[in-house]
Parts: C-alpha cells; sequence; structure tokens
C-alpha cells in the first residue's frame, strides 16, 4: 500500500531498542523521515540521509525545540532508565524517566504530533503476591516504590492517561514489555539468567514471559504505520519457569529460603556490596506473567519467537 511520507521523532535513538528500530525503519520504508534523540555522540550506524540526529539530553529544554522545529507525525519514548548505574541517583532517574516524559507530551500537543508511542514495561504492574496466573491489561498498575524503574514507568503512564483526557486528539500506544532478549541483550534480567546455579527463592518458580527483541522492534514499527492505539501487553507466547529455563540450558538451581535471601541481600546492601536490597525477594517471587491476548485480537500481532524460542535463541548466541 501508498504510504505517505512520515516523520517520526524517536528517543533513546542510542539504546538498545531505540538502534534497532532505527536500522528497521531504515531498511524497510523509504517514506519515513527519522528524528533521533540520543545523549551519544551520533553512532556511525545512523549516519543515514533519512537520519537526523541530535545529541541531547532527554531533560534538556532543546528538546522542545526540536520538535517544534521538525514537526514530526509519531513520537516514539524510548528513553527511560532501566539499569541505574553507579552515577545514577534515584533523582535523576525520576527526572528522565518521569518528568522528561511529562515535558515531551507537552512540547507534542503544542506541535500537533497526531500519535505517542510509549515504551513502558510488565514492571508497571508491580510485584505483589496477589497477583493473578496472567496478568490482562485492566490489572491494576501499582509499581513499587522500591523499584525506581517500575514505579516511574507507572507515574508515567498515569500522566498519559490524563493526557489521553485532555488532548484525546493526539493518539497514544502503550506497549508494556516483558524481557526482552535478542543476540546481544545486556541487562539486569541477563544478569540474573545467566547464573550458574540459577536461583530462586522459597520454592518459587520464578515465571519468566519473553519477547524477542526483534519482535518489539516489528511491533513497534507496525504501530508507527497503523491505526493501533490504547495499552498493549506485547509479549511472546507462554511462560518460562526458572527450572525450566534451568533444564534447558543444563543448569542447577540453588533455592534459597525466603528469610535467608532477605538477610544475605539486606545485609549485602547495607555493606555496599550489592547494588540491590532485600526487595529482590519480591522482585524473583512475585513476577508478573504478561497475557498477550489483547495484542493478538485487536493490534493483530503475532511474534515469530514464543517465550521459550526467545531464550532458547539468546542462549545459542551466548555460546
Amino acid at each position: 500500500p501508498y504510504i505517505m511520507e512520515q516523520t517520526v521523532l524517536i528517543t533513546g535513538a542510542t539504546g538498545y531498542i531505540g538502534s534497532l528500530l532505527i536500522d528497521h525503519i531504515v531498511r524497510e520504508n523509504e517514506q519515513i523521515k527519522i528524528i533521533a534523540l540520543g545523549r551519544k555522540d551520533c553512532p556511525s550506524k545512523l549516519n543515514h540521509p533519512r537520519v537526523k540526529y541530535f545529541k541531547t539530553d532527554i531533560r534538556s529544554n532543546a528538546v522542545k525545540e526540536i520538535v517544534e522545529q521538525n514537526e514530526p507525525d509519531i513520537v516514539v519514548h524510548l528513553a527511560a532508565v532501566v539499569n541505574p548505574g553507579k552515577d545514577n541517583t534515584r533523582e535523576l532517574a525520576y527526572d528522565i524517566d518521569v518528568n522528561a516524559t511529562a515535558s515531551l507530551l507537552k512540547a507534542c500537543t503544542s506541535a500537533e504530533v497526531k500519535k505517542f508511542i510509549y515504551l513502558s514495561s510488565g514492571a508497571v504492574y508491580g510485584y505483589h503476591p496477589d497477583h493473578p496466573e496472567w496478568i490482562h491489561e485492566d490489572w491494576p498498575i501499582r509499581g513499587n516504590k522500591e523499584y525506581p524503574y517500575a514505579y516511574h514507568k507507572k507515574l508515567a503512564e498515569e500522566i498519559l492517561v490524563a493526557y489521553q483526557k485532555s488532548h484525546p486528539q493526539m493518539e497514544q500506544l502503550i506497549l508494556r514489555v516483558p524481557a526482552v532478549l535478542g543476540e546481544e541483550t545486556d541487562s539486569q534480567i541477563t544478569d540474573l539468567l545467566n547464573k550458574n546455579p540459577m536461583i530462586t527463592v522459597g520454592r518459587s518458580d520464578c515465571p519468566f514471559v519473553f519477547i524477542w527483541d526483534k519482535d518489539l522492534v516489528r511491533c513497534i514499527y507496525n504501530g508507527i504505520l497503523g491505526s493501533g492505539k490504547g495499552v498493549f501487553n506485547i509479549a511472546g507466547d507462554g511462560k518460562l519457569s526458572v527450572f525450566e529455563m534451568a533444564k534447558i540450558s543444563n543448569r542447577k538451581v540453588l533455592n534459597f529460603p525466603t528469610w535467608l535471601m532477605r538477610l544475605i541481600m539486606g545485609t549485602g546492601k547495607t555493606l555496599g556490596l550489592t547494588k540491590n536490597g532485600a526487595e529482590v525477594v519480591s522482585f524473583v517471587l512475585y513476577r508478573p506473567v504478561l497475557a498477550n491476548k489483547k495484542m493478538k485480537e485487536e493490534l493483530e500481532f503475532i511474534p515469530e519467537k514464543t517465550s521459550k524460542e526467545t531464550f532458547e535463541y539468546y542462549l545459542k548466541h551466548q555460546e
């Protein structure tokens, strides 16, 4: 089908998903011009005639000017602090994840952006003992204050809800993703998955759903081209327990009693030996398991790989 020329602004362009998305758009579609925002110097792979790169902090006032001057049709907001490093304070993460999202939305509405695509996370549901086995999109988003990433995603989504009411002319597509895996994934989740033996707490299955990074990119790309709007869990079919993952990868599972894990992690954090404290126990025990029924039925998006196939693909590329 003939597609009109579009301008798409992408934040977090030099990040893991941002780089893959830009690469995909450039390969697939000559009608799309990309305005890319990132914190680093322009990487060579973004050197392309249809990509206009701005090295800028998402918190800077320059973002508003870039939006106004380039008049994007669609904004894809990927910039977030996923793995806080030593230099990233909680205040800095809040500034990037929440305040910058609010400022960007304000700039988008005044520039009459048609669609805002936001990469959220399954973490937005939080880590709570009363989760159902499968979480659908109508389950309340509760984050957890002790996990800045989960809590900030919740706050950002609440800002989006307010904007949806006050500025309904700008469509929103919110994608809640589980653990993302691909050839070169390096994240807190892969740190957990790479442990040998694998670890669980209180005999919990510690269930995971995964999305293949290329499936996620394809889904965002479809969102740019298509009419999909609303909130969606974006996940591969099925879930994998830590025991199943250990079996697939030929590893053992080390099971800690809950009280002992709380003690070890709490002490480790107090002594400055570990970045995370006793809150890690909830992260392992009460993982949100994302149902993908709405994604398939309303977005008509079918991931190429199941959760199991995604995990196997990741393992294969670690050898």
